[in-house]
């Protein structure tokens, strides 16, 4: 032993601290023992279910949204049910206006049914039977005019040729110049 350590043990306290209370680790061992047979017990009595019946709500990145209609007024016709999808351009609902629904949609389908524009006579007929109809647009009646004039006006051009006869009476007038040219030279000559 090394002079300079101090002893803090003594026999009386190594006699304590080297024997070992034999009731304490018995009961213990007997608690814990006992504790884990009283739940394998109750395991076997108590089963955990397999499935859980709950309710749950499911979240999306892309959250719905609010719709907020830009004219205000009465609802007249609803298209659509509450937590139904819908889609980008999809009709929900006809705020009361003084157009009529139908007729908005049968000008629009005329409409989109002229974009690929041909000259046969099909195409060009096809506003003559448009016009007849008497149609409620509303707000939209005045441009839908514009569209009407601005259509015949096309119709029209296409059906007078305005540009094949000018090209050709330019053709004409240039053999007129060829021939008026040749006679010219022939006085000179």
């Amino acid at each position: 032993m090394p002079i300079n350590q101090i002893e803090i043990r003594t026999e009386e306290i190594d006699e304590i601290l080297g024997k070992t209370p034999n009731k304490i680790i018995r009961w213990g061992v007997t608690v814990i023992f006992l504790v884990v047979i009283v739940l394998l017990i109750g395991s076997w009595f108590f089963k955990y279910p397999d499935k859980i019946v709950s309710s749950i709500e499911i979240s999306t990145l892309n959250p719905p949204t609010v719709v907020v209609a830009k004219a205000t007024g009465k609802i007249t016709s609803l298209y659509v049910h509450n937590n139904q999808r819908v889609y980008k351009g999809q009709l929900l609902a006809i705020i009361e206006n003084p157009a009529d629904y139908k007729d908005i949609i049968y000008s629009n389908q005329v409409a989109d049914s002229l974009i690929p524009l041909s000259t046969d006579r099909n195409t060009l007929n096809l506003l003559k039977r448009f016009q007849m109809h008497k149609m409620n647009l509303g707000e939209l009646q005045q441009s839908f005019s514009i569209f009407v004039s601005a259509y015949n006006n096309l119709v029209n051009f296409l059906q007078l040729g305005y540009f094949n006869k000018k090209i050709e009476a330019v053709k004409r007038q240039i053999s007129d110049y060829k021939i008026y040219y040749n006679y010219t030279s022939d006085q000179k000559r």
